[in-house]
């Protein structure tokens, strides 16, 4: 299409983030930031707009964070820390998909090959692939347990595309966060944010994104028009 910034034609792969890509992780975390503001304000809906608030601040500092960190080599083992400490992210049975990507991954699957680049482990990804019925039209996941560095580093994308024997210049990496932009850059891959999740517009386009979508459910339509 002669309105995005690359050829769909000359890419072979799409690799997705999971959480606010595929699934909506940043709803389920705004409704637990929510309950515990539900203690100082009075109306459920005031409740909500405080914990969405609290989740879009923390998300851009923390990319900001990660990125620094993967400079002197250290993203990995802080992030291996930190989600031991929240308890782990296998909430696979109460984490819903976005709307729209499961269908939008069974209409490229049949025109690309789908892969998963994840900072969950990569069961915890494929479990929620299967929840969403897409387990089968994924032919490759990276999770933090597969690769020594996680994103932003390029690590985990160079790996899934040398499973399927691809130079990463034919991939596209989606994703929600500067972190997913940054990594799939840095790695030679086309890059495409949403808005489905953490990030928001301005800084996406800052990292350099080729593409910003408002959702993931929209890919289909712009790749396969």
């Amino acid at each position: 299409m002669s309105n995005l910034p690359f050829d769909p034609a000359e890419l072979d792969a799409v690799f997705f983030d999971m959480d606010g890509t595929l699934i909506n992780t940043d709803d389920a975390d705004v409704a637990r930031w929510a309950k515990r503001a539900s203690r100082v304000y009075e109306t459920p809906e005031r409740a909500a707009s405080a914990g969405r608030q609290i989740v879009m601040s923390l998300e851009s500092p923390v990319n900001g964070l990660f990125t620094a960190l993967d400079f002197v080599g250290l993203d990995t083992p802080a992030v291996r820390l930190l989600i031991a400490l929240n308890g782990g992210t296998d909430q696979h049975d109460s984490i819903p998909p976005i709307d729209g990507v499961p269908e939008m991954v069974h209409r490229l699957a049949e025109r690309y090959q789908i892969g998963v680049v994840s900072t969950r482990t990569a069961v915890e990804s494929e479990r929620y692939a299967q929840k969403m019925g897409i387990r089968e039209q994924i032919v490759v996941i990276a999770g933090r347990d597969t690769t020594w560095r996680i994103k932003p580093h390029p690590q985990p994308i160079k790996w899934a595309a040398r499973q399927l024997g691809l130079d990463p210049m034919r991939v596209l990496m989606v994703g929600d966060t500067t972190v997913d932009v940054k990594a799939g850059i840095r790695s030679g891959a086309w890059t495409c944010a949403v808005l489905c999740g953490y990030g928001r517009r301005a800084e996406l386009d800052r990292a350099g994104a080729d593409l910003i979508l408002d959702t993931t459910a929209e890919l289909a339509d712009r790749l396969l028009a």
